[in-house]
């Protein structure tokens, strides 16, 4: 879903936008009643991934409600999901058609773009979202515009709408990752740092690479104590993850460039002496070094 020498603009997706609606079924006509049910069962099929269920039961609900504009952006999503391009772009601009101020199926529409590599048609749909003042996604709709424009090589441009989007949602994990990593790629290391550490806050906590790259960020800042830190709460908390692997070989690299002679050991603290004593007990100790290349 991307560190060191790689490009950023390959190390990032484009956040792809699911927006499923739902509705009250209050006043229905049976015919409607049965459309709204299996619109509903298609939609929970739809976000547990069963995609061929989900198309089974939109279908059956546009047979019986067509012209409705949530369940075209549903069908959309959920060809888009089977790989059925034209299909996906019929339907969501469908729901376009019929509701002009659906912005999630514009959203859907501009991302199935991009997806398509029709970069100037995505960044066409994302700017129209923008003169909806009222849509509740509008940080989202910056961030994409964001990775069009590091596709347009325009580094500036996509840093002004990353700023836009942790502006209007503080919280943002995915506009913070990806400000710390243009921050970063730039050498502003504290800049990049102060994001990393905001991808850090509240449920971002939960995403490994946020600490990684707060570690990688701590190592160009030669901060190597507080580097390893992160890089052992990283191994601990996502033993599981592939970063678990990326941080212990950050460990070694730690341990190797920090290694003092006999002068300074004197004025390690105890933590780095530990450390490094605990290294140098392994027998892999320089062939993993050399291994850990990323």
């Amino acid at each position: 879903m991307v560190i060191l020498r790689r490009r950023i603009v390959k190390s990032f997706t484009l956040l792809f936008l699911v927006f499923l609606l739902s509705c009250g079924s209050n006043g229905l006509t049976t015919r409607e009643k049965k459309a709204e049910l299996y619109y509903s069962h298609g939609t929970s099929k739809l976000l547990d991934k069963e995609y061929t269920l989900a198309l089974d039961n939109l279908l059956q609900a546009n047979d019986l409600k067509p012209g409705d504009s949530k369940i075209n952006n549903n069908l959309g999503m959920t060809y888009y999901f089977k790989k059925q391009y034209a299909q996906a772009e019929h339907h969501l601009q469908q729901a376009i058609d019929i509701d002009p101020k659906n912005s999630d199926a514009r959203n859907n529409l501009a991302s199935l773009y991009y997806h398509l590599k029709k970069f100037k048609q995505a960044e066409k749909v994302y700017l129209g979202i923008l003169r909806n003042l009222i849509y509740k996604h509008q940080y989202r709709i910056h961030y994409n515009l964001a990775l069009l424009k590091l596709k347009f090589k325009d580094r500036g441009a996509a840093h002004k709408h990353l700023l836009q989007a942790v502006k209007i949602k503080n919280d943002y994990c995915p506009g913070h990752i990806l400000l710390g990593q243009l921050e970063k790629n730039s050498k502003n290391f504290e800049k990049a740092l102060k994001h990393f550490e905001d991808a850090l806050k509240g449920t971002c906590y939960n995403i490994p690479q946020s600490h990684y790259l707060k570690a990688l960020t701590l190592i160009e800042l030669e901060e190597y104590e507080k580097a390893n830190d992160t890089l052992e709460q990283l191994k601990i908390k996502f033993y599981t993850s592939p970063y678990s692997k990326l941080a212990g070989d950050r460990m070694l690299e730690i341990a190797h460039k920090s290694r003092p002679d006999k002068k300074s050991w004197a004025n390690l603290l105890p933590s780095q002496k530990k450390l490094l004593r605990e290294l140098e007990r392994e027998s892999e100790f320089e062939k993993a070094y050399k291994a850990s290349k990323f």
